[in-house]
């Protein structure tokens, strides 16, 4: 069953799959920016790793409690094709690991695999467009401007956190994007 095309619903009234997409990609953005945040902060002076865990964690409650557990299912379908969706994740699939062997042996720039990473993950949700699901574009562009914000800020001054710092700002973004429903898709509530 295509959970992304129009009226995709299950057998005998049960909710339809599509209903429950805000509560699975708010668990989605809450996993990875989890993980960006609290791998990450390690790599930041003191004290600020602490307060970036801190943040992080104070970021990961709040966005289970808004993004999964107050989420409203959707009352309308989420056009789109499954098809163009996998492609994009398999796009990304590949360009990590691609792009990290290419940093790390032909660039040597092993520092900038985290921010590889955050641009992919950011360029993979462009295509969020062709589903009308929020405004899941507009954040991969975010992600993808704070990695190449970073990753020119560390190369131009040499700190070596840099890298570090954006990925936990993308985790961040994440999170806060987990947290407010009405971002993932407008027509809910926050």
């Amino acid at each position: 069953m295509n959970p992304f095309s129009e009226g995709a619903h299950r057998r005998g009234g049960a909710a339809r799959p599509e209903a429950q997409l805000p509560r699975a990609l708010a668990l989605v953005g809450i996993v990875f920016g989890a993980v960006f945040v609290l791998v990450n902060a390690g790599g930041l002076p003191g004290p600020w790793d602490g307060v970036a865990r801190i943040a992080g964690v104070c970021l990961i409650v709040t966005a289970a409690w808004r993004g999964l557990i107050r989420a409203r299912p959707l009352e309308d379908t989420w056009p789109g094709s499954a098809r163009a969706y996998w492609i994009a994740v398999g796009v990304e699939i590949v360009a990590i690991p691609a792009g990290a062997v290419v940093l790390n042996r032909v660039l040597e720039l092993p520092d900038l695999v985290v921010l590889w990473v955050v641009f992919v993950v950011g360029a993979h949700f462009l295509p969020a467009r062709m589903f009308a699901i929020g405004r899941y574009a507009e954040l991969g562009v975010v992600l993808m401007l704070l990695a190449v914000g970073s990753a020119a800020a560390h190369l131009a001054a040499g700190l070596s956190w840099v890298p570090s710092l954006g990925a936990v700002l993308a985790g961040m973004v994440l999170l806060a994007f987990a947290a407010i429903p009405a971002l993932a898709h407008p027509g809910t509530r926050s």
